[in-house]
């Protein structure tokens, strides 16, 4: 979720075999150059977004890191439309990472969850993989904690 304009992990798992990645739950980092990030900022009110985009630098974390506001503003509208996010080497330079949206009884975005692998394993087979698993996991976190009736899909359906 965002808090004061950051990241802010809540939770986090792994098996001995995960790809080891530095956040820990209560990190905070900047959104723009994560995955989870974008989910949330692009889920802002456009106004909003493109305030908070403008209204500080955008420090490069890697050589990838988008920098640019007009590039990330279009970065985001691309992620609002997808309806998943992807960090391709922007936080660290070894990892990329996908991220989906979940979503209260409203169809709001109330957090994300990504996961993440070497950057040499995240092909493409390998992301529409992730992104479906995700996608899954987040509508049923989101019929857990919210009423069924209200649930709405990304796509405001």
């Amino acid at each position: 979720r965002l808090e004061d304009g950051m990241v802010t992990f809540i939770a986090k798992c792994g098996t001995p075999a995960s790809c080891p990645t530095l956040p820990f739950p209560g990190a905070q980092f900047e959104p723009y150059s994560s995955a989870m990030g974008k989910v949330l900022l692009a889920a802002m009110p456009p106004d909003e977004m493109e305030r908070f985009v403008r209204a500080g630098e955008l420090v490069a974390m890697t050589p990838h890191t988008i920098t640019d506001p007009a590039a990330m503003l279009a970065e985001l509208a691309r992620v609002r439309l997808a309806g998943h996010a992807r960090d391709d080497r922007e936080f660290h330079l070894s990892i990329s990472c996908i991220a989906v949206p979940v979503l209260d009884g409203d169809g709001r975005t109330v957090a994300a969850m990504s996961m993440t692998e070497r950057h040499k394993d995240m092909t493409p087979a390998r992301q529409a993989q992730l992104r479906e698993a995700m996608a899954q996991a987040a509508a049923a976190i989101s019929a857990k904690v919210y009423p069924a009736g209200r649930l709405r899909t990304a796509a405001g359906s």
